[in-house]
């Protein structure tokens, strides 16, 4: 979509890694059951695949590659624990 001031993506055309990265992570703390919400952490995980735009210095880049390192160890932690929950010692420690 763009306009004389603006280029926006349109994530209805594509898939955005990052969105769907947050996405997992919202299913997950919404999710009732114990197994789906560590399905959901393990496709977090999986989609994210380092910082955000590598070698990019400009401010509002370090600030959105920090928060989504953040949310990332957050959800390996919880996807830890309710392995470790699960008796499942091994994917625990490898997590």
């Amino acid at each position: 979509h763009a306009d004389r001031q603006t280029l926006r993506l349109n994530d209805t055309a594509v898939e955005i890694d990052v969105v769907e990265f947050e996405r997992a992570l919202q299913q997950a703390e919404r999710a009732p059951e114990r197994t789906q919400r560590k399905r959901l952490l393990e496709q977090a995980a999986a989609l994210y695949r380092g910082d955000l735009l590598p070698g990019c210095y400009a401010d509002w880049a370090i600030i959105e590659q920090e928060r989504l390192r953040a949310r990332y160890l957050n959800g390996l932690a919880q996807w830890a624990q309710l392995q470790e929950q699960a008796g499942e010692w091994e994917g625990a420690l490898e997590t």
